[in-house]
């Protein structure tokens, strides 16, 4: 049986002393998951990074409309300011090769440090929530988030993180 490969890439630099701690809880989540040996890919990325890319799915979003690009930021950029997120989960696409990630790729999360701890929220929640995503987990409606909760809860407590510290 293959075994996974978890993967944290940091973006910007500044984020590599949570590597250890990311990659850490990362496997402690998938012990206990269903998925042990499954790969996964985490992005640890700072908030002007978030921004440009932002910008950069906006603009191609607009220009695919063929809507003037200078419309577009007249438009966007003054009325709306950029959403910043905490965490962003990319499941893998199903029946998609991905021959880098030994065993099954569950896909991509995406967290924004700076924003997490402004936010005072803790980083390994963070993981948590986004892992959960990539299990097919959400928030959508009441029920869901009850389920998403509980199962927040008691990883929390499986893996003695103190949610309610920040970082």
């Amino acid at each position: 049986m293959n075994k996974g490969r978890i993967q944290v890439l940091v973006v910007g630099g500044k984020f590599k002393k949570f590597v250890n701690k990311v990659k850490h809880t990362t496997g402690q989540l998938l012990k206990f998951s269903a998925k042990p040996n499954a790969s996964l890919v985490i992005y640890l990325i700072d908030s002007r990074t978030w921004i440009n890319a932002n910008f950069f799915l906006k603009t191609s979003n607009s220009i695919s409309k063929n809507k003037p690009l200078k419309d577009f930021l007249n438009e966007k950029l003054v009325k709306k300011p950029y959403r910043r997120f905490n965490v962003l989960a990319f499941p893998a696409a199903k029946d998609f090769p991905y021959p880098d990630n030994p065993g099954e790729f569950l896909g991509e999360l995406y967290l924004d440090p700076d924003y997490i701890n402004s936010q005072g929220q803790n980083l390994q929640f963070m993981v948590i929530h986004g892992f959960l995503h990539l299990f097919g987990y959400d928030h959508r409606t009441r029920n869901d988030t009850i389920k998403m909760r509980k199962r927040e809860q008691y990883l929390i407590k499986k893996l003695a993180i103190d949610s309610t510290a920040s970082f």
